[in-house]
């Protein structure tokens, strides 16, 4: 500085230099958090849909089996062990769905956390 002039008491406390590269790591980090965030819910809707085709699959087949049962005239313990099978069946997809959509929202919640730290 010099000797003649005054100093400017409103100059920042960071170098504006310093604090756009500032600003600019802080957004590239942000931009790596919602790109990351966008590739896991991406891979999680594929889980999901992949999940969900499975299912139907699985339980059509069942059910093609239980309507080939009743038509043979099959016994009464064969047609009740193939409606408790589609029974399992179908709570075992929709607990996995649960599962499967909690762990979404976990995802979701600790990426907002991310955010706010």
């Amino acid at each position: 500085m010099p000797p003649d002039a005054k100093p400017n008491r409103l100059q920042p406390l960071v170098p504006p230099d310093r604090a756009r590269d500032a600003l600019a790591t802080q957004r590239q980090g942000l931009e790596m958090l919602a790109a990351a965030n966008r590739l896991a819910f991406g891979w999680l809707d594929a889980a999901l849909a992949q999940h969900a085709t499975v299912t139907r699959l699985a339980l059509g087949r069942m059910t093609e089996t239980a309507q080939r049962l009743a038509a043979a005239d099959a016994p009464a313990e064969h047609a009740r062990a193939m409606l408790e099978m589609l029974a399992a069946a179908r709570a075992d997809g929709l607990r996995t769905a649960e599962e499967l959509a909690a762990l979404a929202m976990r995802m979701r919640d600790e990426s907002l956390g991310l955010l706010h730290t």
